[in-house]
């Protein structure tokens, strides 16, 4: 159910209106998010036929040795003709692989088992559009339990490959459409044959559109805006003209508002785009994307640009959802595992430079499950997010609880000593242990602590802080051994 879940979250994603590296990135870190493996890369195939790779997920080394690398056609086609078919998948075993055809080889003890999976095993899914096209290929690596994938982990890997065909196809099209658009603006300027052609097309366009200035001094000087623009940028028409984005945009948006037109202006760029912050004059911020290139310049040396504008508020707030929905638990709103496990590297991080520890409190609740049982399902979800809202009231803002799953928090406390820390679990306990609204149950708390130095890996310090709470549940909050 979790892969299917995490299915369903990469499709909505990848129908999301995101460029192809964007997209192809969802559907890697889908792969080794939800299927059980630790690698995925995706290869998109290029113009001459050539597949390069646009997108990994796995440890750093497999993103540093392989984004950008380009195999030809030919090479896959031998591997192709040496695999095992699988449905839709192709399985070339470490015996079978042809000489040369090797890549990125993980650090993995080869067994003797006959369904052992082999450092030199290959697994690939071809991604293909909707008339059978091949426009990409996805290959997995180092299945979590080091075994060949089975029927349901195969199957759930050629869901995500036909998903990810469709969505290849998808933002190619969506790419070509842009960068057709944004051509037939600069074509409509470029084509005007008289400032009053020129006038009705460039006051009438229905995309917000300016005329820029971009040679020096008066680099990113606004000449002329239309009314699309000035509504977009909030200001009035009569208002911009004269003014620089400097004027309009957030200040930490400024830096790269000019290095992109510096980019145009020399000519290191043909165009320009980027979704920058409009801060409009009652304080609302809005995305906006701008594209900019450059027109023919004019016979007294100076030289202008196009800028179109295209409010994109609405497209960002739903990406930063899904980006929100992927890293936080969908009951409690708290952080998820994945979520946590990142933020409790950092935090390990944080602790081996700074020399100070912190702890890692893994909280279990005791009694939850005769509220689930006497009440419901309903009522026991009432019990979590409410557990939630007074484990957040007992830490401090920087702290971290999250939710793994059940009825099972961690918190993440930095810069914390042994008084700190017991300190904290006592507060915590004790919030908990408060009588529930409408029930005459209670729930308690146990808590087991491993204290963070930065020593241990961030797994290492759950499974220790998960031991001993399992001690604590006999009466007593166990504390694990440092790391």
């Amino acid at each position: 159910m979790a892969a299917l879940r995490r299915l369903h979250r990469v499709g909505a994603a990848l129908r999301s209106p995101a460029g192809l590296d964007e997209t192809m990135q969802a559907v890697v870190d889908g792969v080794v998010d939800a299927l059980g493996f630790g690698v995925a890369v995706a290869n998109v195939r290029q113009a001459d036929g050539s597949f390069r790779v646009i997108a990994a997920a796995g440890p750093d080394d497999v993103r540093d040795t392989l984004l950008g690398h380009v195999s030809t056609a030919g090479s896959f086609e031998e591997e192709f003709a040496a695999a095992e078919e699988w449905g839709l998948l192709r399985f070339v075993p470490h015996d079978a692989l042809p000489e040369g055809a090797t890549g990125w080889v993980p650090d993995l003890e080869v067994s003797d088992e006959p369904d052992a999976w082999h450092p030199l095993d290959a697994l690939f899914a071809p991604l293909q559009g909707a008339d059978g096209e091949l426009l990409g290929i996805l290959s997995v690596d180092l299945p979590h339990d080091g075994r060949r994938p089975g029927a349901t982990q195969r199957e759930l890997l050629e869901l995500f490959a036909v998903q990810a065909g469709l969505a290849v196809e998808g933002a190619r099209l969506r790419e070509r459409l842009l960068a057709e658009r944004s051509e037939l603006a600069l074509e409509r300027v470029r084509l005007a044959e008289s400032e009053s052609a020129f006038r009705l097309a460039f006051e009438g366009a229905s995309n917000g559109m300016a005329i820029v200035r971009l040679d020096a001094p008066a680099l990113g000087v606004l000449v002329r805006v239309n009314a699309e623009y000035a509504r977009i940028l909030g200001a009035p028409p009569q208002d911009l003209p004269g003014r620089t984005a400097e004027r309009v945009l957030h200040p930490e948006d400024h830096a790269r508002a000019l290095a992109a037109l510096q980019a145009v202006s020399s000519g290191r760029r043909e165009a320009a785009r980027e979704d920058l912050r409009v801060v409009h004059p009652d304080g609302r911020t809005a995305w906006v994307r701008f594209r900019c290139s450059a027109l023919s310049p004019g016979g007294d040396g100076r030289r202008f640009g196009l800028i179109t504008a295209e409010d994109v508020t609405s497209e960002r707030e739903r990406e930063a959802r899904l980006r929100h929905r992927a890293d936080h638990d969908a009951l409690t709103g708290l952080p998820n595992r994945p979520l946590l496990l990142r933020r409790l590297e950092a935090a390990a991080r944080q602790a081996a430079a700074t020399t100070r520890p912190g702890a890692v409190l893994f909280c279990d609740l005791d009694g939850f499950k005769q509220v689930n049982d006497l009440h419901g399902h309903a009522a026991g979800d009432a019990v979590l997010r409410e557990v939630a809202r007074r484990l957040l009231g007992e830490v401090r803002a920087h702290d971290t609880v999250a939710r793994l799953g059940g009825d099972e928090f961690v918190v993440v406390a930095e810069d914390l000593d042994d008084e700190g820390v017991a300190r904290v679990v006592a507060r915590l306990r004790s919030a908990v242990a408060q009588p529930l609204e409408g029930l005459p149950e209670r729930v308690t708390l146990s808590v087991g602590v491993a204290r963070l130095t930065g020593e241990a890996a961030a797994a290492d310090l759950l499974a220790e802080a998960d031991a001993a709470m399992y001690r604590a549940k006999r009466g007593r909050v166990a504390e694990g051994a440092t790391g």
